[in-house]
């Protein structure tokens, strides 16, 4: 709950106007209730016909102000007041709740583009070793419960001010009076404070409830694929809908308990209004007086009702809160560098100098891993799998860090160099190609937005993309589907080859782009990038060893560490060699 104040205090200072028009509109409306409910007074003074030498005195003060502009005040226009204040109330209030709106939207659009922008600031790490799920739900239902609690946060504020000045009325009117139904309601309300409490941790299971059953969701929606291959679906769903009515359950109890404050502390507050009236009465007070300051009552309730499950929503959505600041805290621990030499040209070499590198405490991926991978060559990364060969990638992508040694680029510590200013010189394809669910055209224009058309049919060329383009009836603009579903695994690697070309990169890394293909897609790509050596610098991971014929340099890691090096020919003709032993067993 703090942490939410605190970020209160943070808007206004953020927002400023949106709070100073809302401070204005509330002020306006309690105004309008007060005008509203004094104008109470000459109805009921008109309506019981009474003496004018015992009209109420602010009946009188209506009477002087009328005069001066000579007119005599009369019933009809007691009620022209009565229902004018009313109705301007109303359309006030209104005005209220759009400003409440725009707070919460606003705070909302903040508070996301924030959380994502220190989320996409981080290293990789945050994403490989966070739960999605826990991610998911925090942008998807989470932030939209914070915005619903910025908003209550804003109609808890303005509903406070409202009801201190609503307060006033029956103050100045009957203070004995105001002080006893004061008395009466919190003695009548100490059972609704005590539920109050049990709030907060009804909204935290509600969060942890949340994140499970979108998680699960995530994964099925995932995995649909391997889903219907098993014929899983029947016991998919059963999870999924176990996870549901568990967070079902808890939110069941949190919206009712919720709901219910409001709800019983009308009856309790109007009950406590008409024993402190009764009291009044009994010692004398007029009944103008009486119609006042119970029409003031009436006014004085909703708003505590509102301010009671305003409080309640705030307390229970704070998890929702916490939850979000935690993952940003978690993110800005491993913040990615944003200083640094911005690199300009890739000049001689990628250079691996007793690199060592673990995921986990004594875990090693990568052991004294010495490696040099000179301007201009196609440099093969074989080896078994775990060998380490997609971790070197990893790491010359700037995504983990090694634990010791030294990655150097052009001679200079990677770590000095300006991370996107050094990437927007790569081009990466990796195993999976993941496509946005857009035209090919977009896909490839995400990767360098300045990119022109003939470009963008330029790099199609060299993926040798553009004759399955041209045949596809939307071309260019054919929409490829969530991660390219439409098209076929050789398409989308050579799209992802394109989309990596359209950057004109000095730097090529391929991540086992042949490994799941056909042959025929195989030798396509394989073709592709026999006409890109000696153009740019090419780094390959490759299980088939078909596409590394090429290849100017070979380094054959094993256990993290490199254990041999070598041309295609020199290895594959060396018996003694780890690569022909490879080659032997394909």
């Amino acid at each position: 709950m703090n942490s939410v104040i605190s970020y209160t205090f943070d808007l206004l200072k953020k927002f400023p106007k949106h709070f100073l028009l809302l401070l204005l509109l509330t002020l306006l409306q309690a105004s309008l209730n007060i005008l509203s409910v004094m104008s109470l007074a000459p109805v009921t003074d008109f309506l019981l016909e009474k003496a004018s030498q015992e009209y109420n005195a602010i009946t009188i003060l209506l009477i002087d102000l009328m005069s001066l502009i000579n007119i005599k005040l009369e019933l009809i226009h007691s009620f022209i007041f009565f229902a004018s204040f009313t109705a301007l109330s109303g359309i006030v209030a209104v005005m209220v709740q759009y400003a409440v709106l725009k707070i919460k939207y606003d705070v909302l659009v903040d508070l996301i583009s924030d959380a994502l922008g220190q989320f996409l600031t981080t290293r990789f790490s945050f994403f490989s070793k966070g739960d999605m799920g826990t991610l998911m739900n925090s942008f998807q239902l989470e932030m939209n419960r914070v915005g619903d609690s910025f908003g209550e946060m804003a109609n808890l504020l303005a509903n406070i001010l409202q009801g201190m000045v609503l307060i006033l009325i029956p103050f100045l009117l009957a203070p004995k009076l105001t002080l006893i139904f004061i008395c009466i309601t919190i003695i009548f309300s100490l059972p609704i404070w005590y539920l109050n409490k049990m709030v907060y941790d009804l909204g935290q299971k509600n969060t942890d409830t949340s994140n499970r059953m979108t998680g699960i969701l995530q994964e099925s929606l995932s995995a649909a694929k391997i889903v219907l291959s098993f014929g899983r679906q029947k016991d998919t769903v059963t999870r999924y809908r176990s996870s549901f009515e568990d967070h079902a359950s808890v939110s069941v109890k949190y919206q009712t308990l919720v709901r219910s404050l409001s709800l019983l502390f009308f009856p309790v507050g109007l009950s406590a209004a008409l024993v402190a009236i009764y009291v009044d009465i009994q010692n004398g007070t007029s009944l103008s007086q009486v119609v006042m300051v119970l029409f003031a009552f009436t006014r004085l309730l909703p708003v505590m009702s509102i301010i009671i499950q305003s409080r309640a929503n705030v307390g229970g959505l704070a998890p929702s809160y916490e939850q979000i600041q935690r993952l940003k805290k978690e993110a800005l621990k491993d913040q990615e560098p944003t200083g640094g030499t911005l690199f300009k040209e890739f000049q001689e070499s990628i250079e691996f100098k007793n690199v060592n590198f673990s995921y986990t405490a004594d875990n090693y991926v990568l052991k004294d891993t010495n490696l040099i991978i000179k301007k201009g060559s196609m440099h093969a990364l074989v080896g078994k799998s775990g060998a380490g060969k997609s971790t070197i990638v990893d790491i010359i992508l700037g995504l983990y860090s090694q634990d010791s040694g030294s990655i150097l680029i052009d001679g200079k510590e990677l770590t000095s160099i300006n991370l996107n200013s050094y990437r927007e010189k790569i081009g990466y394809v990796p195993q999976d190609t993941f496509l946005f669910n857009a035209s090919i055209y977009e896909n490839l224009l995400w990767s360098n937005p300045k990119a022109s058309k003939d470009k963008i049919l330029e790099a199609c060329k060299l993926a040798n993309a553009l004759d399955f383009i041209d045949s596809s009836s939307d071309g260019l603009h054919t929409v490829v589907g969530d991660r390219g579903v439409r098209l076929s695994g050789g398409q989308k690697q050579r799209i992802g080859l394109a989309r990596a070309l359209v950057r004109d990169p000095e730097i090529l890394i391929l991540d086992e782009a042949t490994s799941s293909l056909d042959t025929e897609s195989e030798k396509l790509i394989q073709k592709a990038i026999d006409n890109l050596i000696g153009n740019l610098t090419i780094i390959v991971i490759a299980h088939r060893l078909s596409t590394i014929r090429n290849a100017t340099n070979i380094s054959y890691m094993h256990f993290g560490s490199v254990v041999e090096e070598g041309s295609y020919d020199e290895l594959s003709n060396n018996q003694e060699s780890l690569l022909f032993e490879l080659i032997k067993n394909q």
